[in-house]
């Protein structure tokens, strides 16, 4: 069972990557992009980056644009990785635009969006792509986090106009992922999204069976268990997360509802964290935290549950606080544990680098401080998933040292049973050897 769960494992490293495509990326100079390509001939798609023409305090359609000359605010790259200055200058308003300048006419093209959200509207050639006007945070409806259209181009030039209402918060990276091409390829990229994502939760729920076979297997491994539930339950935090493709396509949940789960679900996960961390290092001390810790998380779900999405920047921002103590109760065990002189394994050190690396990649890319979820996503399964190999291989190694122990007593046995049996045979030889000397004596007597 271990060998299937470590091939079939490789087999997921090296696959994933099947997944995401890199697309071609086309570099605008002060709010110009050149596209050579043919969309119609190479059915491939491109990556706006680089500089847009920013407009701020104000609110500019494109038929404005084409009555009236506007002068830029000023050019910014938005394709730069922005870790700390994710704001966009301005107040709470916001117009973007960029001139694509392309090659075939005739072909119609799919405007591909991710992480806009739903105070933002789009228009490609004077076209409104989306409607955000009644958006999801008035109606409480189905997410909008992912939108694309398709149109005509009505000349070889055309701009896309991006209106951003409360430009002040973090939505710089909405503009990092723009992808523009042939509506084939835009439904090829959004499939093999989903199949990745598909993919990954398939992972999950594999790891997490194999943990708890091992876990029924020896019910001491508490640490197998907490991991098995973190393995169950972040599918499901996967799923009721804006960002997950997942979710847009079925539809699972009203945005509402799936909104009071999430901040739950994920204090959850945090917390099972929290307890395998307790267990790994046998921290003893740590163990008036969970009363504490167990009390917040609680506060925390409820207040996410009943106060979201009305009151969801102070639930978050407890959330948050919640994390940040996790973190620093991690860090501290784990410096306990080197200053005790503990052993730390060396599984532990990859699966937290592992975690940091992604969601580092995740927020250089998002230009968000939590990052992508699905970095986020695939850095929690690097963590569980070489925690519950090492607990594995531990238990297996354990099992062949019991085995090794109970054969050398058991030979021990053997030898010492020989050694008596040899020393009784000795002594019945002996005996035997007396018994036929005084037969022969008293034979000679008689003779």
């Amino acid at each position: 069972m271990r060998t299937l769960y470590i091939t079939l494992s490789f087999i997921f490293l090296l696959s994933i990557f099947a997944f995401f495509n890199i697309p071609s990326k086309i570099q605008a100079e002060k709010g110009v992009a050149r596209l050579e390509k043919n969309f119609s001939e190479s059915h491939s798609y491109s990556l706006l980056t680089g500089e847009w023409e920013v407009y701020s305090d104000r609110l500019i359609t494109p038929q404005e644009f084409s009555a009236g000359s506007f002068s830029p605010t000023m050019f910014k790259n938005f394709s730069q990785p922005s870790f700390f200055s994710s704001k966009l200058p301005g107040s709470m308003v916001t117009t973007l635009k960029m001139t694509v300048r392309i090659k075939d006419i005739n072909s119609p093209i799919a405007l591909y969006f991710p992480n806009m959200g739903c105070d933002c509207t789009v228009w490609a050639d004077g076209k409104v792509l989306n409607n955000s006007s009644n958006g999801c945070i008035n109606s409480y409806g189905q997410s909008c986090i992912y939108s694309n259209g398709n149109f005509i181009p009505s000349s070889d030039s055309f701009d896309i106009v991006v209106h951003m209402k409360n430009a002040a918060l973090l939505k710089e990276s909405a503009l990092k992922n723009i992808r523009l091409g042939s509506p084939d390829s835009i439904n090829r990229y959004r499939m093999s999204f989903l199949a990745g994502e598909m993919f990954m939760i398939g992972c999950f729920l594999i790891t997490g069976l194999y943990g708890l076979l091992l876990f029924l297997k020896d019910k001491s491994e508490k640490k197998l268990f907490i991991l098995s539930l973190i393995c169950f339950v972040e599918p499901l935090r996967n799923l009721l997360s804006d960002n997950s493709f997942f979710h847009y396509i079925l539809g699972i949940l009203p945005w509402n509802l799936q909104t009071r789960l999430s901040i739950p679900v994920m204090t959850a996960i945090a917390f099972m964290v929290f307890l395998f961390v307790s267990e790994l290092f046998d921290f003893s001390r740590g163990r008036a935290a969970i009363k504490l810790y167990g009390t917040f998380c609680v506060g925390v779900s409820l207040a996410g549950f009943f106060l979201s999405p009305s009151y969801w920047s102070t639930v978050y921002f407890f959330y948050i606080l919640l994390i940040f103590f996790i973190s620093a109760y991690v860090f501290f065990v784990t410096g306990y544990a080197l200053f005790k002189k503990a052993r730390v394994p060396l599984s532990f050190i990859v699966a937290c680098t592992g975690f940091m690396y992604f969601q580092l990649l995740g927020s250089l890319i998002s230009g968000q401080y939590l990052g992508y979820d699905d970095f986020t996503c695939l850095g929690i399964f690097v963590f569980v998933f070489t925690q519950i190999l090492w607990l594995s291989l531990k238990s297996g190694t354990s099992y062949i040292n019991a085995v090794s122990l109970e054969s050398s007593i058991i030979n021990e046995e053997l030898k010492s049973l020989n050694a008596m049996l040899e020393l009784q045979l000795s002594q019945k030889s002996f005996e035997v050897e007396q018994l036929q000397k005084k037969i022969h004596q008293h034979h000679k007597k008689l003779s």
